[in-house]
């Protein structure tokens, strides 16, 4: 497995009591290709890869945003750009439980408009129970 990640940009991160998550965005190495892996970055500053199963996880991505529910300790994933460059917008929202870790995509009653950017978080409004 591996245990280092390249220079990343266009991904989400959320930071936790057992370190750093990130997911999707570009690295140097496939510029131009969204991806939709997982790293951790522990307290000790370690990077491995949070493998997930291939099925039932988000598209490749960039540009999206990420909240950490610590109630549920999750990674919860919104938006961003998918496809050969990230061309198509997408408002979809994906949870990630960090304990198993599994990937859920879920359908809260209401979501922005399709879009990537967005800032800060915190002011993407949506309810899930």
């Amino acid at each position: 497995m591996p245990n280092d990640t390249t220079a990343r940009w266009y991904h989400s991160a959320v930071w936790t009591n057992g370190g750093m998550v990130i997911f999707g965005g570009e690295d140097a190495v496939s510029c131009c290709e969204p991806k939709n892996d997982t790293w951790v970055r522990n307290t000790s500053g370690v990077w491995s890869e949070l493998w997930t199963p291939l099925v039932d996880r988000p598209e490749q991505r960039l540009n999206h945003r990420a909240v950490y529910d610590s109630k549920r300790d999750r990674m919860i994933v919104f938006g961003g750009a998918i496809g050969d460059g990230g061309t198509t917008l997408v408002n979809d929202v994906w949870s990630l439980a960090l304990a198993s870790p599994d990937w859920t995509e879920l359908s809260p009653p209401e979501t922005c408009p399709a879009r990537v950017n967005i800032t800060p978080p915190s002011m993407i409004r949506f309810t899930i129970g």
